[in-house]
């Protein structure tokens, strides 16, 4: 199939933007001592999952949030300032 002008245009001057996935975290935070810890999610990680043990204390941590960040953006400078 035939590229109209624009089309061509647009993907030459745009190209394809790649699609930025968020890296999923797990917040585990004992119960105890209160020791919250930041990790990669794991498959079957649910909030108020209770888990085995606490590093600091031993005693038990439970999951209190999974969330996504993304990679922080470059962004161009616009005007640079002279020092």
């Amino acid at each position: 199939m035939l590229e109209t002008h624009w089309e061509l245009r647009n993907k030459l001057l745009f190209g394809k933007k790649k699609e930025v996935l968020p890296t999923i975290y797990t917040e585990e935070l004992c119960q105890y001592c209160g020791d919250k810890v930041k990790r990669t999610f794991y498959d079957g990680d649910y909030v108020y999952k209770t888990l085995l043990s606490c590093n600091k204390c031993s005693g038990t941590t439970m999951i209190v949030a999974v969330y996504g960040e993304y990679p922080p953006t470059k962004q161009k400078k616009m005007f640079q300032q002279d020092s």
